[in-house]
């Protein structure tokens, strides 16, 4: 992980689109750093899908996340659907 960044950031994204991004990249941080359950995870990214459905959007903001802390959205949602249930940890 990286110390000390900044969330990828969109002026255009109204109040709930901001708190559903910071819900997701706070979950994704938490499956890295400590854990998190599947069921936790996956609620918190379905709430995010809701707001943003498109894939495009979806990795482009993936990508942005990754280059500033090192974390993968793609890799941990991938991680929970394959899990399901339990708490998900994720591997750096």
């Amino acid at each position: 992980m990286k110390d000390n960044y900044e969330y990828p950031f969109d002026s255009s994204w109204t109040k709930d689109e901001l708190i559903a991004i910071m819900n997701l990249f706070r979950a994704v941080e938490k499956a890295y750093e400590q854990t998190v359950t599947c069921q936790q995870f996956l609620q918190t990214y379905a709430t995010f899908k809701k707001l943003f459905p498109a894939i495009a959007y979806e990795k482009q903001l993936d990508r942005q996340f990754k280059k500033v802390s090192g974390y993968s959205i793609y890799q941990t949602v991938k991680q929970a659907n394959l899990q399901r249930q339990g708490r998900l940890k994720m591997k750096r």
